[in-house]
């Protein structure tokens, strides 16, 4: 999909991060459906991701797709309980998570709402 010529100006770095975020999403039961919609003031782009086969439609990501960069935003409600997971992700993942990477902005937000934007740095022990 993202081979499309509107899809052009994405950089090859972003587009394998999509890719690679699509498949890990896909693995843990969640989609964006093969849509690719308007992002609105966010971007020109947006992928939203929701949980395969459950009848609410709760929002669990969303990457924007901008003309310089993209941004996840990962709604998580019990972040604590997705530390395993986030410390144990692909290093692709887990430097955009953790670290300090141009891959992509990160804004994580909690059932709390705290949002925690460009790149949220928490030690990898603790």
């Amino acid at each position: 999909m993202l081979g499309e010529d509107r899809f052009a100006f994405i950089s090859d770095r972003d587009k394998a991060f999509i890719v690679a975020f699509n498949r890990e999403m896909t693995r843990c039961g969640y989609s964006f459906g093969n849509h690719i919609g308007s992002g609105y003031c966010w971007g020109r782009y947006l992928l939203i991701y929701i949980r395969v086969g459950v009848k609410s439609k709760k929002v669990f990501a969303h990457i924007y797709i901008r003309e310089e960069s993209i941004v996840l935003c990962l709604f998580l409600n019990d972040i604590d309980r997705h530390r395993t997971y986030i410390e144990n992700s692909p290093r692709t993942f887990e430097r955009c998570l953790l670290g300090n990477t141009p891959a992509a902005s990160t804004v994580i937000t909690t059932k709390m709402g705290f949002a925690a934007s460009a790149r949220p740095t928490p030690s990898r022990t603790g």
